[in-house]
């Protein structure tokens, strides 16, 4: 009996079902690739930059380059199979690398490794195409926004801390001009917990490194505030003891002081807070509030 075909035909056919079986494993190996875009490439190398979740490579860089408008760097990352999930449209990425601010030194151990990639999961939609962080997110958890209004901002930053009596109860979200540039608009983020410690009689200044007073005749006053501020600056408030006002709305407003009166500091409100909880709160909500744009803020007096 004679076969409908020469027994020669069944290498290439064994071939092309071997070479489709090896192309299937290496791609459940390597998972999915997603493409970040970051305002600046340095230090992303293809085939050394790697990505990390919780400190363990989940993936690496196979190759950079710019965009069509010339104007920023993608990285084409390969995942590994076991971090598929992270292709989902709320996971955030951003690169770690040596950096020195007023607030911390972070990024150390990439002086030897190189810059890395690192990255929080998160849901939404499946997506392969993320635009990269400049830096790390902060958690913020719940809370409550609230704009304060000054002539202007000498030792002010984003991310800066908001404190009541020298603890941190917020952080600084955004500084820009009012709508007709008469003043500086600063809204601030004061964690749920520590929300009701801020009342309509409530009065913020702002904290500065040294403030140094008098003249060489009448004498010098040499006023320092804490550890950090001496590094950078924030945002302090007081309420009074005596009459605390009413609880605030969100998106209340203030006039930020440029320093404070000799008797906010004496200021003693008692003002039960809830029970203590971790500031990050959620990490998917949290995840999400930091990628909400901040809309247009407005004050008339």
């Amino acid at each position: 009996m004679r076969w409908p075909f020469p027994l020669i035909w069944l290498v290439p056919v064994a071939a092309a079902c071997l070479a489709g079986y090896y192309t299937y494993q290496h791609h459940q190996e390597n998972g999915t690739e997603i493409n970040i875009e970051f305002d600046d490439g340095s230090g992303i190398k293809p085939n050394e930059t790697t990505v990390s979740l919780h400190g363990v490579t989940i993936g690496h860089v196979k190759t950079v380059e710019l965009t069509s408008d010339h104007q920023h760097a993608v990285a084409h990352v390969q995942l590994q199979t076991s971090a598929k999930f992270l292709a989902q449209a709320d996971t955030l990425f951003w690169l770690v690398k040596p950096e020195l601010s007023s607030q911390s030194i972070t990024g150390l151990n990439t002086l030897v490794s190189g810059p890395y990639i690192d990255c929080r999961p998160g849901g939404g939609a499946p997506t392969t195409n993320f635009i990269g962080l400049n830096s790390q997110p902060m958690i913020i958890g719940p809370g409550i926004r609230i704009i304060l209004a000054a002539d202007q901002i000498a030792q002010l930053s984003v991310d800066y801390p908001v404190t009541y009596r020298g603890i941190q109860v917020g952080i600084v979200k955004d500084i820009r001009l009012s709508s007709a540039a008469e003043s500086v608009n600063v809204t601030i983020f004061i964690w749920d917990r520590y929300k009701n410690l801020v009342r309509t009689h409530s009065e913020f200044w702002m904290l500065k490194g040294a403030d140094i007073q008098g003249s060489i005749f009448s004498g010098l006053k040499l006023k320092l505030g804490s550890v950090q501020s001496l590094l950078s600056g924030g945002v302090a408030f007081a309420t009074p003891d005596n009459d605390y006002g009413k609880l605030i709305n969100e998106g209340a407003e203030f006039p930020l002081h440029d320093q404070p009166k000799d008797d906010w500091l004496k200021w003693k409100a008692k003002i039960e807070l809830p029970p203590e909880e971790p500031i990050g709160g959620d990490q998917k909500s949290a995840a999400n509030s930091e990628k909400k744009e901040l809309p247009g803020i407005n004050k008339h007096e």
